[in-house]
């Protein structure tokens, strides 16, 4: 089997994680940004020739197919891959995953390495941050914010409102998430308690971390006309935004903010993730360098 590395996707992170690649002197070939025509017999063939694929960033937005700007479904994608190779990405699904098992295609998901997804859970959080400033007219500093969902992304985001002096308060279902959060010095909410509409007036911010339904329009209905609503958790997110944009309330869903705001530091964090996974093909020459 030959050693090479395909890098598929248009976001910026892969733009700097060819550099990095390149750099290494890795052997990459690069399908970042295909034409509109370009054929798909050729795009099998890169597929084919590379022994890891560094897939789209997120892997799809539609569950149906890739994150690229020529049409090509998952299902198509997954009848191009051949045993013994290897998938890295973000956001890959499940099914997904275990059908490349059933190929002896290995599949490795970012998020499921710890000292990555910490990483990326950090710069997730700055660029939620940098959203809710953009997207309100008040300030952070002594806000009242509400952080709902209290695991990596969601802890990251409490402290660093927290270092911007707001009084933040933790949303989980999870006892042993809120006596953390609890310990670390944050109020804290049970969904129960969402039953009571009038449990969100106080609050000027909400950081939505749950990729679930969870903010109704029972629930929203009672929040402050002006809140600020950031919803990073993956789409459709956990907010009713039809019903904040019927009642002139201020919701964004905020996929890729790593990618967004941060693009080169989030290709380093996705760059240490890939020298770490054995057998990735780096030449000896630069394993030191």
């Amino acid at each position: 089997m030959n050693h090479k590395i395909l890098l598929l996707g248009e976001d910026r992170r892969q733009d700097f994680l060819f550099q990095m690649l390149k750099e290494k002197g890795c052997s990459v070939l690069d399908l970042r940004r295909p034409s509109p025509g370009f054929p798909l017999s050729q795009a099998a063939g890169c597929v084919f020739g590379a022994s890891w694929i560094l897939t789209p960033l997120p892997f799809t937005r539609d569950q149906k197919t890739l994150n690229l700007s020529i049409p090509i479904s998952t299902d198509l994608f997954l009848s191009w891959l051949r045993p013994g190779q290897t998938l890295f990405g973000a956001g890959i699904p499940l099914s997904f995953r275990e059908s490349c098992a059933k190929k002896q295609v290995t599949c490795i998901d970012s998020a499921c390495l710890p000292q990555t997804a910490e990483e990326n859970a950090a710069l997730t959080a700055e660029g939620a941050i940098c959203c809710a400033i953009k997207e309100s007219s008040g300030a952070l500093h002594k806000s009242l914010c509400l952080t709902a969902g209290y695991g990596r992304c969601g802890q990251a985001l409490a402290e660093n409102l927290k270092g911007l002096h707001a009084e933040v308060t933790v949303l989980d279902r999870d006892p042993e998430k809120l006596k953390l959060a609890h310990d670390r010095g944050f109020s804290c909410l049970t969904p129960d308690e969402l039953k009571d509409p009038e449990i969100l007036s106080p609050f000027a911010y909400l950081f939505n971390t749950i990729p679930c339904p969870v903010f109704s329009k029972n629930i929203l209905s009672g929040a402050d006309p002006e809140i600020t609503i950031i919803d990073i958790a993956s789409a459709p997110g956990g907010v009713d935004f039809e019903y904040c944009r019927e009642s002139g309330r201020t919701a964004r869903l905020c996929p890729g903010l790593p990618g967004r705001f941060s693009p080169k530091a989030a290709a380093e964090i996705l760059f240490d993730g890939l020298l770490s996974q054995p057998g990735f093909p780096v030449p000896e020459s630069s394993l030191n360098s």
